[in-house]
């Protein structure tokens, strides 16, 4: 076997472990999976090829598709070959491109979803606080209704009063709102500082009558002492 024979059979061999990638001659095993390596192994076979044609004297110009010195086309099997390898490589990087593509897609569509997720829970999270402030507030003005219910149970509110005796009275009403009203008790001196004498010389006596809440009461006291009112 000749030199350029042996170079050429080799440089076969290696053009066929960078299409192929492995070479599997009985318990042989020959070949990378890597397509660098397979890209680098490749062409050095092709290297060689053309090495070993160049010694035997054949254009290497027409094994790529050109014309020869004779003008006759290229040979199809060495075009097709060196086609063959590119259109390997040409492979190997558009799905490399293409799963770096669909790895950043699928990144992208990861951290969209976990921020959508993140703002449903802080919204969610927002509406029960402002659930529960409302419950508050209204707990809040119900229990101030009821205090204000129940307050104004114990406060004084004066009806209609007056000072005198029979049809000879005055009425001094407003005064002894002025005293008692919204209190829970309070003191009235009975004498002519309520609203005068309506009638001199004679024994008189002051009525007031007021409410403590929806219940209504009625004092009576004479002239000169002191009207106790109350909603104790």
């Amino acid at each position: 076997m000749s030199f350029s024979v042996a170079l050429l059979t080799f440089g076969v061999i290696l053009l066929l472990v960078g299409i192929a990638g492995k070479i599997q001659a009985k318990e042989l095993s020959v070949g990378t999976d890597s397509p660098a390596s397979r890209v680098v192994v490749g062409i050095l076979g092709a290297m060689l090829i053309v090495v070993a044609l160049s010694q035997e004297g054949i254009n290497f110009g027409a094994l790529l598709g050109g014309d020869d010195d004779n003008g006759s086309n290229g040979s199809p099997v060495a075009g097709g070959t060196l086609g063959l390898l590119n259109s390997n490589v040409s492979d190997d990087s558009k799905d490399d491109k293409s799963a770096a593509e669909t790895q950043i897609t699928d990144d992208a569509t990861a951290k969209t979803a976990a921020l959508e997720e993140a703002l449903a829970k802080a919204q969610a999270e927002k509406a029960e606080v402002e659930a529960a402030i409302a419950r508050e507030r209204e707990q809040r003005e119900a229990e101030r209704r009821r205090d204000e219910a129940a307050q104004s149970e114990k406060l004084i509110r004066v009806l209609q009063s007056s000072y005198g005796i029979l049809r000879e009275y005055c009425d001094p009403t407003e005064k002894i709102k002025s005293i008692c009203d919204e209190r829970m008790h309070c003191q009235v001196k009975i004498d002519n500082t309520l609203c005068g004498d309506p009638l001199k010389n004679e024994e008189k006596e002051g009525r007031i009558v007021y409410l403590c809440g929806e219940q209504e009461k009625t004092t009576v006291t004479p002239e000169e002492e002191i009207a106790y009112l109350s909603c104790e």
